[in-house]
């Protein structure tokens, strides 16, 4: 595979190579890579000549459409920084952002009376045509190319800025861990604001595939319709989505058996009875997790077929990044089975924080990013993820991953939902502490719990208090928010 130093360099290189191929595609319009370099050229001759410079913030709702794409890169044709918000985003978030990062250009879904000035997304395409293939994008690798915010599991927004190279590099290795080739068909229903859609999207345009663009599972007919039509080799699904087709159209899924290459499923952890019964309606398939951020893209990956690893493994690093276990010294971990903080580098790493140069100060420290994340490696290299830090709790020297507890309870019968947080102990500094929802018609038992977890779970990691919730606060791609629970269940009582 041709190696480029750019997304939009890529483009340029399809365009000529294969322009009748089809590039991207949405339910409603189709480009091939010829019309898709054409509109882009286009758009980014628009912005020019209405006098953006390079460098300018261009803030664009990302809508699930063909348009959205040509307006993301017409933009970086134009040497601007895209800012990519929700298709959701309400208007005081859009004047937010758009403040915050000095916006000169507005791409809405729609034209609002709130932003006058503000372009459509769905006129993009009008300007491309007259313009003809040029095979020289001339975009410097080390420009920024993107601010894209992300609240993870804190609530606090960060606006996470990537190069054109380290753009190029995050999809890189999404390439590598898929084997992905000029044939590969992938199928994105994730938003594309979001780090595991826009990754998905800039690989299948790197390796010269067919991306074709789905506006998530709600409409699940759409999104088959979607994967007949143009023959999916490769779905990504975040945990929620993939625990609604599971649920609701296992039937449907299973014809892909032997059609699809890969399913890749990330962004949060999923539950291990969602990766089995995934792997029974699709026993042909490789099913892919991953490990990674929007601050890095995806790191580590871990492919099979038939049945998930251990709990916790997240694979092989990839072969376009350095991942280190730091000791609370900082000092590297060299023996296996120790845990430690992730590190991270590589040209896949961002930039740093916008307008945030303490943040980006204490994570990014002479090229290399430090995680919020502890892991350790297996004596063959792969890698286990406990947590986050902050989430990983330390009872009398034991390291308990939330995800090891939370995987024995949801086995038990009458269990909808459950997390797993830490809470203060006098004597053992900290204890897991369980919260759990139960499914309707059942009945909240905690000692009934305990006990059925004392048969699969270690002593350490038994929860020492057990208390009942309505809900567990998860962020949409299914991440569980642990500070909120933890306020929203930190008067309940002890249960022994």
């Amino acid at each position: 595979m041709t190696r480029f130093s750019t997304i939009p360099e890529a483009i340029a290189f399809y365009a000529q190579k294969n322009p009748d191929k089809l590039c991207l595609a949405d339910g409603e319009t189709e480009l091939s890579y010829a019309r898709f370099f054409r509109a882009v050229r286009g758009f980014a001759s628009f912005l020019v000549e209405n006098g953006c410079k390079t460098g300018d913030r261009v803030l664009l709702q990302a809508e699930q459409s063909v348009q959205f794409t040509v307006a993301e890169f017409g933009a970086q044709f134009a040497g601007c920084v895209c800012v990519p918000l929700d298709s959701s985003a309400p208007d005081k978030r859009i004047s937010e952002v758009a403040k915050q990062t000095g916006a000169s250009v507005l791409l809405l879904r729609e034209r609002s009376a709130a932003f006058p000035a503000a372009l459509s997304i769905r006129d993009t395409l009008s300007f491309g045509e007259a313009h003809p293939v040029d095979d020289n994008a001339g975009i410097d690798p080390g420009a920024l190319s993107e601010i894209l915010f992300t609240t993870g599991t804190t609530g606090a927004s960060k606006g996470v800025m990537h190069t054109f190279r380290s753009e190029a590099a995050c999809a890189y290795n999404q390439i590598r861990s898929f084997s992905a080739t000029e044939d590969d068909v992938w199928i994105i229903p994730m938003p594309l604001n979001h780090a595991m859609g826009l990754r998905k999207l800039h690989a299948a345009l790197l390796s010269g595939g067919t991306a074709v663009i789905a506006d998530g599972v709600a409409f699940a007919g759409r999104l088959f319709d979607g994967m007949d039509r143009y023959g999916a080799t490769i779905l990504s699904l975040v945990p929620a989505y993939l625990s609604v087709l599971l649920r609701l159209w296992s039937e449907n899924l299973a014809k892909y058996n032997g059609r699809l290459r890969f399913v890749r499923v990330g962004s949060a952890a999923a539950p291990r009875e969602d990766l089995l019964a995934l792997s029974k309606v699709l026993p042909d398939v490789a099913v892919s997790i991953c490990y990674g951020s929007t601050e890095a893209s995806d790191c580590a990956f871990f492919n099979y077929i038939g049945a998930p690893g251990k709990q916790g493994c997240v694979g092989h690093v990839n072969e376009n990044t350095r991942i280190l276990l730091l000791n609370d010294e900082g000092s590297p971990i060299e023996w296996p089975d120790v845990p430690g903080r992730i590190a991270i580098e590589g040209e896949n790493v961002m930039a740093g924080y916008y307008g945030e140069p303490e943040l980006t100060a204490s994570v990014l420290q002479n090229g290399r990013l430090l995680t919020g994340d502890v892991g350790y490696f297996d004596a063959d290299g792969l890698l286990y993820l406990l947590g986050r830090a902050d989430e990983v709790i330390n009872s009398g020297g034991y390291k308990i991953s939330p995800a090891e507890v939370e995987e024995a309870v949801m086995k038990l019968k009458g269990v909808a939902d459950c997390a797993c947080i830490s809470a203060p102990d006098r004597t053992l500094g900290q204890i897991p502490k369980l919260a759990v929802k139960m499914k309707p018609g059942f009945v909240f038992e905690p000692e009934k719990i305990y006990r059925a977890l004392s048969c699969a779970l270690e002593r350490h990691l038994l929860p020492r208090e057990i208390v009942e919730t309505e809900n567990i606060p998860r962020t949409a791609s299914g991440k569980i928010q642990r500070a909120l629970l933890a306020r929203q269940i930190g008067e309940d009582e002890l249960c022994r």
